[in-house]
């Protein structure tokens, strides 16, 4: 699946308690390299909480981790995590 800016990738998990790491792993699909932000929302389905984290990552035209989000699970349980493109980048 491509994933576009300004679109994100969704996954359901059910977890214990504790804290979680979330690799993303990119390529630019026509071969060039850069800089750009990423974002992992986190609903806490036991909560109804949504908590978002951002950060930059460089790309380039093979496939490597280009980010690693970490978030908690204060709760256990369902959790619904998405991973996101900015729409529009922040970078000048």
């Amino acid at each position: 699946m491509l994933l576009k800016p300004g679109s994100g990738l969704t996954l359901d998990v059910e977890v214990p308690v504790g804290v979680y790491e979330l690799f993303v792993i990119a390529r630019d699909p026509d071969g060039k390299t850069g800089n750009d932000f990423i974002s992992l929302d986190v609903k806490e389905h036991a909560t109804g909480q949504t908590h978002s984290w951002t950060m930059e990552c460089a790309y380039r035209e093979a496939y490597f981790a280009v980010g690693q989000l970490y978030f908690p699970a204060h709760t256990g349980g369902r959790y619904t995590l998405t991973v996101k493109l900015k729409e529009k980048s922040l970078l000048v």
